[in-house]
């Protein structure tokens, strides 16, 4: 579990985040800071896969110049809370919008992982149903904590 202080809900751990990816080389509106500014974090270092602190929007393929991260941000998830707080985005966050954004950024996560391991079961009675004498069901957990179901022959 990530610390508090390395929480990426913190403008400077998102920016620190950028060091070593192509976000500084030649963009002008997509620059690690006003990706970081918009919310986003860098998801790996080879690429330019980056996720929103608090709604968990997922977006990559920027273009090198003409990408606004506020505006790809906002078609991409327009609920995004941290979005409709930041409007003026030059603004500091207040310690009241700060408690808001975390509040929603759990409250998205919980969803998320219900609706994945609520999928993970529904599969599995799924396959349990159409099971025959001869069949069993295997499942395995990969690095990333996903789990994999699948049916084999006894």
């Amino acid at each position: 579990m990530e610390s508090i202080l390395d929480s990426k809900s913190f403008l400077h751990n998102r920016i620190n985040s950028f060091k070593g990816t192509g976000f500084d080389k030649m963009r002008s509106k997509c620059s690690s800071k006003r990706m970081a500014e918009a919310g986003f974090y860098s998801m790996q270092a080879d690429s330019d896969l980056v996720k929103c602190f608090a709604c968990g929007v997922e977006i990559q393929n920027w273009s090198k110049s003409s990408d606004d991260p506020w505006l790809q941000h906002e078609k991409q998830s327009p609920e995004c809370l941290y979005l409709k707080v930041k409007k003026s985005y030059s603004n500091e966050l207040t310690v009241k919008e700060f408690i808001e954004i975390e509040k929603f950024r759990c409250l998205q996560m919980n969803d998320r992982y219900f609706q994945q391991k609520s999928k993970t079961i529904k599969d599995m009675l799924d396959l349990v149903q159409n099971l025959t004498s001869d069949q069993e069901i295997v499942t395995t957990i990969d690095e990333n904590n996903q789990v994999h179901i699948e049916v084999k022959t006894k």
